[in-house]
């Protein structure tokens, strides 16, 4: 983001020093928490949400999930730096989860299936030496977080872990399609570039704009997935993906208390 942000001279002019921006907001967001009053006390027990460094940082990671949401994170970044509450508020109502509908995932299965397979291979130090490269992040990794308490969760959760075996690289002739989103925040292009080095008939393609999840969002990758799945061991023209248009940062709007909700 803070790269395309830089590079795009509407997006650099409307959102100047947006890197500095983000850490600084985080910074000032520890000490001066912004206090939003919500009216569903369903959701909100408490009447309202603070918003600390914590969970901008939260929000920011889970925008990079949304295409409808990453062009829309410069945007964001500077009305909380401007604390606009009535843009802070529209957007926690409606993001938060509906407590009282079926949750979208199960934290058991979660937790069985990252014990087994992955705290085995992501040691504390391991975890130590990559927080230490992003040190102002460090605070949001070390707050208690089940995000970033998985170790000891694991601990408590079952014993059973993988053998050495699920740590090496998958290497196989059948022939493999990987499409990777540009700024998907926990399995980037990096890690299908990867996968692609040992899967020999693999064709490896990054989709821009997308975040997690490429498959439903154009006609492009649904038919490029259809065309593999039809013919896997035809050549696949991917030709398309390079037409795909890149990101287009929102940076032509004017925000203001608006009327909302209207009932």
């Amino acid at each position: 983001i803070f790269e395309q942000c830089k590079n795009d001279e509407r997006c650099r002019a409307a959102f100047p020093e947006l890197k500095p921006n983000v850490y600084n907001t985080i910074q000032r967001l520890e000490e001066n928490p912004i206090v939003i009053a919500m009216e569903d006390t369903t959701r909100f027990p408490s009447g309202q949400v603070i918003l600390d460094g914590d969970l901008f940082i939260e929000a920011l990671f889970g925008g990079l999930y949304n295409r409808n949401v990453i062009p829309l994170i410069p945007l964001f970044v500077k009305e909380t730096r401007a604390s606009n509450l009535n843009l802070l508020r529209v957007l926690v109502d409606q993001m938060a989860p509906d407590m009282q509908g079926p949750r979208s995932k199960s934290r058991g299965l979660q937790y069985a299936v990252y014990c087994f397979e992955d705290q085995p291979f992501n040691p504390t130090a391991l975890i130590d030496s990559a927080q230490n490269e992003y040190p102002r992040l460090r605070p949001w990794y070390t707050s208690g977080a089940p995000r970033w308490n998985r170790h000891a969760i694991c601990e408590a959760w079952h014993n059973a872990r993988a053998d050495s075996i699920e740590f090496q690289p998958v290497r196989s002739t059948i022939p493999a399609l990987i499409l990777g989103g540009e700024f998907d925040p926990v399995i980037p292009p990096s890690y299908g570039r990867i996968a692609a080095k040992t899967l020999q008939n693999s064709s490896f393609v990054e989709v821009p704009a997308l975040g997690h999840g490429t498959i439903a969002y154009n006609q492009c990758t649904r038919d490029l997935v259809s065309r593999f799945l039809s013919s896997p061991s035809e050549s696949l023209d991917t030709s398309c993906v390079a037409d795909l248009p890149p990101v287009s940062f929102i940076t032509d709007v004017h925000i203001n208390g608006g009327v909302y909700p209207m009932t």
